[in-house]
């Protein structure tokens, strides 16, 4: 970080599970029937790029933990030790490819309307510091596929923050619904929400102790989504969060 000089790093040797090596060559279509990869044969010959999903890369959030006491084999003469900030690989990719949906639940409160319901998947879970007075939070990231008239109940979002981007989706054909905050914390009712329709490329946010519903009115196309979680700090904990 710019503004506090970091203790010596050891370098640890790469692990985790590796994904095929990147592709040199233009391939056919994508899964998405979308464009076709990048021929990648320069970038490959010029620098080095990974194919896992893990990377060294420095957490403040976690620099305690990464502080560990070494003894380098060729000082076990002398009564030195060197204490080394040890940094370990950590998940800093994510490959949708590589990700497990899971199908929302339906409510038996939803009767009279469509009983399609969304699959979710969570690419990032990284838990809020216990120290109350540090700076960071946690968060979780994902994503979020609504079928044609797929549906997001109503749900508040607790003491989290909840952030969206529509990834793809019909122009708008998708309603993202605010709970009235004049009603009881939590709640959305039909009659009173406050409604938005938005397109591919949008955003939005649900701040702290608000409900919001979403759905995707288009008949033939689905909806995408990626969406975060921002957790409070340790403080506030107590609060409960939310899920998607």
């Amino acid at each position: 970080t710019p503004y506090k000089k970091r203790k010596p790093i050891a370098r640890l040797p790469d692990v985790g599970e590796k994904r095929p090596a990147i592709a040199s060559h233009v391939g056919s279509k994508s899964h998405r029937g979308e464009e076709r990869p990048l021929d990648a044969s320069r970038l490959v010959s010029t620098y080095k790029y990974l194919n896992g999903e893990e990377a060294q890369i420095w957490d403040e959030a976690m620099e305690d933990a990464f502080q560990s006491t070494y003894t380098s084999p060729a000082l076990l003469r002398c009564p030195w030790i060197v204490t080394l900030t040890l940094i370990p690989t950590s998940e800093v990719v994510s490959f949708a490819d590589q990700l497990e949906s899971t199908p929302l639940p339906l409510p038996a409160s939803r009767t009279d309307e469509s009983n399609v319901v969304g699959q979710a998947a969570q690419s990032f879970n990284v838990p809020a510091p216990q120290d109350p007075d540090t700076p960071y939070v946690g968060y979780i990231m994902g994503n979020l596929r609504l079928p044609p008239n797929g549906i997001k109940d109503p749900e508040s979002t607790g003491a989290c923050t909840q952030v969206f981007t529509v990834v793809r989706c019909q122009p708008r054909a998708f309603e993202v619904a605010y709970g009235d905050p004049h009603e009881t914390e939590g709640s959305l009712h039909p009659k009173t929400a406050q409604r938005f329709l938005l397109s591919t490329g949008d955003q939005f946010r649900i701040p702290p102790g608000n409900a919001y519903r979403l759905q995707n009115h288009s008949e033939t196309a689905d909806c995408q989504l990626a969406w975060t979680i921002i957790r409070p700090r340790a403080s506030v904990h107590g609060s409960g969060e939310a899920s998607v």
